[in-house]
């Protein structure tokens, strides 16, 4: 940080925006993780769910070259698409139990919850059943931070301070099996 300066330009997500000292990570080889210091951690959320790889994987980092050399991505938004985003689709959907299941790609856990709760509207609408907007969440959860995440998330500190958040979400514990059928025979 530049001296004279109070606090750092990059505003950490759950930080106290004061906050002046972070561990700054360095590299990673596979599971492991090392700071600046040389302190070496073991990668246990896979930093933050999106490394389920390992670090520092040569293979992984040649099929990106590989890729990026071609093209690195491009809009999938109608009428596009890549040779490389279709057949990733056609493994994911082979690996459903449904028949005829479709792929929505997303950038991010965040991303597929806001667009998990529009789609699960948006079908409901399609059916001629638009009074049906409830999402029912995991109490405890973790669902992103992107605003209908945010909605979602049964982790009321992360929830509080935004003001109104997306309606008809309701939180259920985990463990609660009789709770999550009470919900669903209300809201049938």
């Amino acid at each position: 940080m530049p001296q004279g300066r109070a606090v750092p330009r990059f505003l950490h997500p759950f930080a106290k925006p004061t906050r002046e000292q972070f561990i700054t990570i360095a590299r990673g080889e596979g599971a492991r993780i090392y700071d600046a210091a040389g302190n070496e951690y073991i990668d246990g959320m896979a930093s933050l769910w999106y490394c389920a790889i390992g670090h520092g994987r040569r293979e992984m980092a040649d099929a990106i070259a590989r890729q990026v050399t071609t093209i690195e991505a491009y809009s999938a938004f109608d009428p596009f698409t890549t040779r490389v985003a279709d057949e990733l689709c056609e493994r994911i959907s082979a690996l459903s139990p449904l028949v005829d299941s479709r792929v929505f790609l997303c950038n991010s856990g965040s991303e597929a919850v806001d667009s998990a709760m529009k789609l699960a509207r948006l079908a409901h609408v399609q059916a001629g059943r638009p009074e049906r907007t409830l999402i029912i969440s995991r109490g405890r959860g973790y669902h992103g931070t992107n605003y209908g995440g945010t909605s979602a998330q049964g982790i009321p500190p992360n929830r509080a301070g935004y003001g109104p958040l997306v309606g008809d979400v309701v939180h259920v514990e985990p463990d609660d099996i009789e709770g999550l059928a009470q919900v669903m025979a209300d809201n049938s």
